[in-house]
């Protein structure tokens, strides 16, 4: 059967044979390096597309459907496109920090995979007071946070800044309590101790009240932890543009982006870890056949299934709820989730009952459109568009209407070229001999770019030959940009099917 633990005992074993022993450890520390930022990129890339998917399965959309089968590489095409992006820093900025901020966002990330267990005996470093040394590191990311915010020199930044710092020590509390259940339940901080007490039955199961309250308190806590939505208040674009990272632009955008996505998966590794036994299969008590079964899956499978629908659950929670203002979010960890003290007052119970009717109301309905997303109401846009009844009235494209005999007014005037305040309208212009032998001046072409229009109607007033008008037509997205161009004195010539 297939095993990590074999592969890593290998890989060692002929270390060891060729090299002496600091030069094999030495090597495997690159080993390990090479894997982690390795894994951080597919993570990435996997992670990004499957936000997506869930995103559009749940708001009953198609989601990414075009780069590669199914979108699949629509995350690698994002990420080319950062690669390319010119990265700017502020003129007034602190630049050292501004530059150093995501780095140490993506550093903390990986200190924090050091004491998962990925698989049976398949961990970077199994310390004994694992549980400790995850509450501690991950306390650190807060500090990038803020260095961004501040080195920043924006208002914005700095504001986002300080409400992820007081957003992560606030919650950094709840996630506490929760982890200190397992382990007083297990009776020990070391990771490897709490996966193989549950080796008959998960804690999430054995633990009974505590353990569920636990859990409850440490999914909230560690959303809002990452700075994800429903609790994303350090990123709130329609407040403070996009938070502690408005000034960062390419790759060290794409770091903090990435960032994001790693922490949610670690923290939903030490989640499945600590109440789903992480690697452990399900073992139910002495049920020796059933358990025996179980084994047979790769301990790898495991973790990364348990891991995956915690991921999809904090998706979940995100595509379903909306995101709460700043008091809210400080009053939910304070006067709620903190104060277990409270948990038998009438008043308490109360409130945090009615509040998790209406959170599992939500999810449900949501959780139906996930399930039932083959009633998609949206359209493949734009190869499909729904038809618009615009008002006459409605300034939109501008056209050039023409009779019978395909006669249109213009005199070749350019009043519209000059009136145009962007250059949308270039009139070219030739001259005609007439049947007396007379050359007079005449419009060869009328060139009209639409993706350059911005609907002012300056045109249509200076033509003193009312020989354009604007169309109720508004609708610009196309695949290729010379679809925008048109040549209105010639009725073949067209934006798109359809539209003349």
């Amino acid at each position: 059967m297939f095993s990590l633990e074999g592969i890593t005992t290998n890989v060692q074993d002929w270390l060891l044979m060729k090299f002496n022993p600091t030069m094999a450890l030495a090597i495997e520390c690159v080993i390990v390096i090479l894997l982690s930022i390795s894994l951080f990129a597919i993570l990435g890339l996997v992670l990004v597309l499957m936000e997506r998917k869930v995103a559009a399965h749940i708001q009953i959309r198609l989601g990414p459907n075009r780069v590669g089968p199914g979108g699949m590489f629509q995350t690698v095409a994002d990420t080319l496109k950062l690669i390319m992006k010119e990265g700017l820093t502020p003129d007034k900025a602190d630049k050292f920090l501004f530059n150093l901020a995501p780095f140490v966002v993506m550093m903390v990330g990986m200190l924090l995979l050091a004491p998962i267990a990925f698989a049976k005996n398949f961990q970077i470093w199994d310390i004994n007071i694992g549980v400790l040394y995850i509450s501690s590191v991950s306390s650190l990311s807060v500090i990038g946070i803020l260095m961004a915010g501040w080195a920043s020199n924006n208002k914005y930044s700095l504001l986002g800044a300080m409400r992820s710092g007081a957003q992560i020590v606030s919650y950094e509390l709840s996630a506490g309590f929760a982890v200190l259940t397992i382990v007083v339940l297990t009776g020990s901080l070391q990771i490897s101790e709490i996966i193989n007490a549950q080796q008959n039955g998960w804690w999430i199961f054995k633990g009974h009240i505590p353990a569920v309250i636990a859990f409850v308190l440490y999914i909230i806590a560690v959303t809002a932890e990452t700075n994800r939505a429903p609790f994303d208040l350090a990123e709130a674009e329609s407040e403070l543009t996009a938070g502690f990272h408005t000034e960062y632009s390419g790759m060290r955008f794409a770091l903090f982006f990435l960032a994001e996505y790693i922490n949610i998966f670690i923290v939903c590794a030490i989640g499945a870890t600590l109440f789903f036994g992480g690697w452990m299969p399900l073992h139910i008590g002495n049920w020796e056949a059933f358990n025996h079964i179980m084994d047979y899956i790769p301990s790898s499978v495991w973790f990364m299934g348990k891991t995956f629908f915690l991921i999809f659950l904090i998706m979940w929670f995100r595509w379903t709820f909306p995101r709460l203002r700043v008091d809210q979010l400080l009053n939910l960890e304070w006067k709620y989730l903190l104060p277990i003290r409270n948990m038998f007052l009438k008043e308490y119970i109360t409130d945090v009952l009615t509040g998790v009717t209406s959170l599992l109301k939500g999810m449900r309905k949501t959780g139906y459109y996930f399930t039932h997303s083959k009633e998609i109401i949206t359209e493949q846009y734009p190869d499909n568009r729904a038809t618009l009844l615009m008002s006459d009235r409605f300034k939109g494209e501008v056209v050039m209407p023409h009779d019978a005999n395909n006669e249109h007014t213009c005199t070749g005037c350019t009043a519209c070229e000059l009136a145009c305040p962007n250059g949308t309208i270039k009139v070219v212009t030739k001259f005609e001999t007439s049947p007396e032998g007379k050359k007079k001046k005449a419009i060869d072409a009328l060139v009209y770019r639409l993706e350059l229009c911005t609907m002012c109607n300056l045109c249509i007033v200076a033509c003193p030959s009312d020989a354009i008008k604007m169309a109720p037509n508004f609708e610009h997205s196309v695949f290729d940009r010379t679809k925008l161009t048109k040549v209105l004195n010639q009725p073949g010539s067209k934006i798109r099917e359809g539209i003349e």
